[in-house]
């Protein structure tokens, strides 16, 4: 029996991650039949996210990455993704009003200047550009369990040596070391929250849904996550400039 707890909540996290990709990708459009579609991954790590969102919008894609990661970004680039090594705290390197579409996963918690991120996804999105973004959701109802309890919400990172949220035992990422190739999660966001703040930087808001659902069955898990998306494990947004 031991570890029984651990894979049980890593095969549920696995599950409810991919009902999150399932979400997003129902969210992208698919692209004008004339011309290109410049798509902007934001945390593209090794491309396979930014590969899948392009074949989803079909016809002819412009595919750019940013990551800060330059391993993954090799492997990017063999994909035929045009990579930016960067920190996305920072002023993006890119032009003003220059892509149709922006896509942005498990990004926002890990960055420390969170309206910058923002304002810059605003500024290289063209007029009528769409952006979805996806991230861990603080109100899931596994966080409000964990913290009633008085242990932290799992998406947390307190420690850069070693995992200290979570339940032990149940946590999958319990007492694991803290470096993954990237910061640290350091903000958290509610469904409310997260679309606010875009909202504060001049986006209109089209849709807001949840990701994944702890801790049903994976094939309830898209369906309570929609239902229910204030307390989905995830939260995904689409906004439009």
């Amino acid at each position: 029996m031991k570890g029984l707890g651990r894979s049980w909540s890593i095969n549920i996290g696995a599950n409810a991650s991919e009902a999150r990709e399932a979400n997003i990708f129902e969210l992208v459009e698919k692209g004008s039949e004339k011309g290109r579609t410049k798509l902007l991954c934001l945390g593209c790590v090794n491309g396979k996210f930014t590969l899948t969102a392009s074949e989803m919008i079909g016809g002819k894609v412009n595919m750019y990455g940013i990551d800060i990661n330059k391993s993954f970004l090799k492997e990017a680039k063999k994909k035929g993704i045009k990579t930016i090594p960067y920190d996305l705290n920072k002023k993006l390197p890119l032009k003003p009003n220059s892509f149709d579409v922006v896509l942005s996963d498990q990004v926002i918690e890990h960055l420390t200047d969170v309206e910058n991120y923002i304002r810059e996804i605003h500024r290289v999105l063209k007029p009528k550009g769409y952006a979805i973004i996806s991230t861990e959701n603080l109100s899931s109802w596994t966080n409000l369990f964990t913290m009633l309890l008085g242990y932290g919400p799992s998406p947390m990172h307190y420690s850069d040596a070693k995992n200290i949220s979570g339940i032990p035992k149940l946590s999958p990422s319990y007492g694991t070391g803290g470096d993954c190739g990237y910061p640290p999660h350091v903000k958290l966001f509610t469904y409310h929250v997260l679309q606010e703040l875009f909202k504060l930087h001049g986006f209109q808001i089209e849709k807001a849904t949840g990701g994944g659902y702890y801790p049903s069955p994976k094939f309830l898990m898209r369906s309570l996550s929609k239902i229910d998306p204030r307390h989905a494990p995830y939260i995904t947004i689409k906004i439009r400039k």
